[in-house]
C-alpha cells in the first residue's frame, strides 16, 4: 500500500510464460485505487480476506480484456498482514483448468513469510525517500569518528562526494575553533547523552565555512550516531549583524524563565552590569545591581509580566559590579502557552551619556531666567522648568504628563494655545507677545520640532511699563513745549500789535488835525515788520522744537 492507504503499489512479479510477460508489460501502469472496488487486489484488502475470481464472469477485474487476449480465466488475491494492519496483497493468475484454490493454505503460508520482509522493504524505501529528499543534512557516524551514511544535502552544500566524506575523519571537516567542542560533544553523544543544539562550522570544498546546527542521538547497541543538521549560516550572520549593532547601541537582551528562575544575560548585558562570563545572575543577586527602589520596581514589573503579560519599558540606576552608577533603559515582555507564562524576556540598554546629557540640559534650562516648555508630539508637556511656574503660577508637579490644551483652554491664555495650533500645522516658527490670565505681557516664542515643540517664554510686562511711562513723560513734555511757546507768541505779538495800535491812533489824530507828520507813520511800519519778524522767530523755534521731540 501507499504511505497514506490511497493505493496499492505493485512491487513485484514472477512469471514464466510468455502470454504473462505480455501482459504484465501490458498493464504495467495500471494503478490500484482503494477508493474504488474495480480490481481483485482491492476487494481482498478491503475484506482482509482471500478472494477468488473467475475473470470472465467478473466485473472486478478491470484488466479482464487484456487478462482474457493472453489466457486468463482464473485470479487469486490474498491478503498480507502485518501486526494489525494489511500492508498489501498477494495475487496469483492463471489459465484455464488451475484450480488455485487448491494451494491456498500453502500461499497463505508464503504471504505470512513475506509480510515482515514487505514492511521492512517498504519502510526502507520510505526512509530514504525521505533520506535523499529531505533539504536538511542527515548523516550516521560511527563511534570510530566517521560518517557511515550522508544524505545529498550534505554533499551538496560542502560541494564533496560521499565518498570524498565517507573516507575522512568527522573533525577534518570542522572549523579548527570548533574542534575541541566538537571533539567533546561526540564523547558526549557516545556515552549516551542527546544533542539537542549544538553548532559548529563545516568547511566546503571552496575553502569557505558554513555554520551548521545539529541535533543527534547515539544506539549504543549499533554503535551509531544519528543526526540531522540544519544550514544556519544566514541566520548567524544576522546575529552577527545584530551584535555588531547592539554594541554600538550598547543594547544587551536578557531572559527569565519563571518556573526554573534561570536568569541568562548576553555578552552585552554583561559587559552592562560589569560581570564577565562566569557570572550567573539569580533574582537574589540582582538585588546588588540596583538601588532598592529601583530593584522594587524591576521585582514589581517582573511579576506583572508573569501575570498580565503586559511589555513594560523603565529607566534607572544601575550599579555595576565596580560600584559605578550608570542610568540604563529595561524593556520587557512575556510569553504565553496556552494561558501560562513560559519566559519573560526583554533588553537593556546603557544610556548613560544619553541620560546625562539630557540631565545636563534639564539642568540648564531648568536655570534659565526665560520659562521654558517642552511638549512631545501628542502633545503631553514634559518639560516646566521654574520660570514657567512663575510665569502661569502652576507647579511643574501639576502639569507634568497632562496634555497643554487643558492648562490652557481658558481665559486669556486661549491665545497661547490657538498659536501653538498654528505653528504645529504650518510647522513653522511663531513669536507674538500677549497679555496673560496672571496679569502679565509675555513675549512667546514657539519652535516646532519633530517630536513635539518648544516654548520659550519672557515676562515682558516691564519692558511694556517702561515704555508706556516713556511716552507719557514725552506726551506732558510737548504739552508743556506747546503752552510755553503760545505764551511767548502771544506776549510778544500783542505787545508789538498794542505799540502798533497805539501809534496809528496818533497818527490818525494828526491827519485830522491836519498835520501830515511822517515820522509817525515810519515808526507804525517799523513796529509791525516788528512783529512780523518776532512772529516768524516764535514760529521757527516751535516748529523746530517739534520735530526735535518727534524724531
Amino acid at each position: 500500500t501507499s504511505i497514506d492507504n490511497s493505493e496499492l503499489i505493485r512491487h513485484g512479479f514472477a512469471t514464466r510464460d510468455r502470454n504473462g510477460k505480455i501482459f504484465i508489460e501490458h498493464t504495467k501502469n495500471y494503478r490500484f485505487s482503494t477508493r474504488k472496488i474495480d480490481s481483485l487486489p482491492v476487494e481482498s484488502w478491503k475484506k482482509g480476506e482471500p478472494v477468488l475470481l473467475n475473470i470472465d464472469d467478473s466485473s472486478l477485474f478491470a484488466r479482464g480484456k487484456e487478462a482474457r487476449e493472453v489466457g486468463i480465466k482464473t485470479g487469486l488475491a490474498i491478503p498480507i498482514q502485518f501486526d494489525e494492519d494489511i500492508i498489501g496483497t498477494f495475487l496469483l493468475l492463471a489459465k484455464e483448468g488451475a484450480e488455485l484454490d487448491r494451494h491456498l493454505p500453502i500461499i497463505e503460508s508464503v504471504a505470512k513469510e513475506m509480510a515482515p520482509y514487505i514492511q521492512r522493504k517498504k519502510t526502507e524505501e520510505e526512509l530514504d525517500r525521505f533520506f535523499n529528499l529531505s533539504p536538511d543534512v542527515l548523516c550516521i557516524a560511527g563511534m570510530d569518528g566517521f560518517y557511515k551514511k550522508v544524505n545529498p544535502a550534505m554533499c551538496n552544500m560542502l560541494g564533496l562526494s560521499k565518498d570524498e566524506i565517507l573516507t575522512k575523519p568527522i573533525v577534518d571537516f570542522v572549523h579548527p575553533d570548533d574542534i575541541e567542542a566538537t571533539t567533546k560533544e561526540i564523547g558526549s553523544l557516545v556515552e549516551g547523552e542527546p544533542t539537542w543544539r549544538f553548532e559548529n562550522r563545516y568547511r566546503m570544498k571552496n575553502g569557505q565555512y558554513t555554520w551548521l546546527s545539529w541535533k543527534a542521538i547515539s544506539v549504543f547497541e549499533e554503535g551509531l550516531i544519528y543526526a540531522v543538521a540544519r544550514n544556519i549560516t544566514e541566520q548567524k550572520e544576522l546575529e552577527d549583524l545584530l551584535e555588531k549593532s547592539q554594541r554600538l547601541a550598547k543594547i544587551g537582551s536578557w531572559y527569565f524563565d519563571p518556573k526554573t528562575k534561570l536568569i541568562e544575560w548576553t555578552s552585552i548585558a554583561r559587559d552592562i552590569y560589569g560581570v564577565d562570563s562566569a557570572y550567573e545572575p539569580t533574582i537574589e543577586s540582582m538585588s546588588g545591581f540596583f538601588p532598592k527602589e529601583d530593584f522594587e520596581l524591576l521585582v514589581k514589573r517582573f511579576s506583572n509580566s508573569v501575570t498580565d503579560g503586559k511589555p513594560w519599558t523603565e529607566e534607572m540606576e544601575v550599579i555595576t559590579k565596580e560600584g559605578m552608577r550608570k542610568w540604563v533603559r529595561i524593556a520587557g515582555n512575556s510569553e504565553f502557552v496556552d494561558g501560562e507564562c513560559v519566559r519573560v524576556y526583554g533588553s537593556i540598554q546603557d544610556i548613560h551619556e544619553l541620560k546625562s546629557a539630557e540631565m545636563e540640559k534639564i539642568s540648564i534650562l531648568e536655570s534659565i531666567t526665560d520659562g521654558f516648555v517642552a511638549v512631545d508630539h501628542e502633545g503631553i508637556i514634559r518639560l516646566w522648568n521654574p520660570m514657567a511656574e512663575q510665569l502661569f503660577f502652576i507647579e511643574k508637579s501639576k502639569v507634568l504628563g497632562l496634555d497643554i490644551g487643558s492648562v490652557f483652554s481658558f481665559g486669556a491664555n486661549k491665545k497661547l494655545l490657538n498659536e501653538l495650533s498654528l505653528a504645529m500645522n504650518a510647522r513653522d516658527t511663531r513669536q507674538f507677545e500677549y497679555f496673560n490670565d496672571q496679569n502679565r505681557w509675555l513675549d512667546v516664542s514657539i519652535f516646532p520640532k519633530r517630536d513635539g515643540f518648544t516654548l520659550y517664554l519672557r515676562d515682558v510686562t516691564e519692558k511694556r511699563q517702561i515704555e508706556k511711562n516713556l511716552i507719557h513723560a514725552i506726551t506732558e513734555t510737548q504739552e508743556k513745549e506747546r503752552a510755553r511757546f503760545g505764551r511767548e507768541l502771544h506776549d510778544g505779538i500783542t505787545q508789538y500789535l498794542a505799540v502798533s495800535k497805539m501809534n496809528l491812533s496818533q497818527f490818525k489824530n494828526l491827519l485830522e488835525a491836519g498835520n501830515t507828520n511822517m515820522n509817525v507813520l515810519d515808526k507804525v511800519l517799523d513796529y509791525l515788520q516788528q512783529t512780523i519778524d518776532e512772529s516768524r522767530t516764535i514760529s521757527h523755534g516751535l516748529l523746530s522744537t517739534t520735530l526735535q521731540n518727534n524724531g
